[in-house]
């Protein structure tokens, strides 16, 4: 089982940038890419230490400037075992909590473009 992440352009906010009259899609994708590039890291850290074996097959595997899209992933064909569990072990995350970490970190960056772009 492979684990996939992406991280897309939130519609509204570029939606609401894009009123601005310039070409943000070079910052907004450079927050996009510090956010997963920060994901895969902590995660491969995490996996490190637990001694675990999947740090090499976590990494970014697309990028996509025109759709503002980063997709990380977990290669290895056992990565849900333990960041999901089974009936035998209980789960044991490695991945999701480090992506919705980082997510809630990007979604602040780009409010805080959208502020920084509209405030008086």
């Amino acid at each position: 089982m492979e684990i996939k992440v992406r991280t897309k352009g939130i519609p509204q906010i570029i939606a609401v940038l894009n009123k601005a009259n310039k070409n943000l899609k070079p910052e907004v994708m450079k927050i996009a890419m510090e956010a997963m590039v920060k994901t895969v890291e902590e995660s491969k850290a995490e996996t490190e230490r637990r001694g675990w074996k999947l740090a090499d097959t976590i990494m970014i595997t697309e990028i996509s400037p025109e759709q503002l899209m980063v997709q990380g992933s977990v290669l290895a064909s056992y990565a849900g075992f333990p960041e999901f569990g089974t009936v035998k072990y209980h789960a044991r995350p490695y991945w999701m909590p480090f992506v919705w970490s980082n997510f809630y970190e990007m979604q602040e960056k780009l409010y805080e473009l959208q502020r920084r772009l509209f405030s008086p």
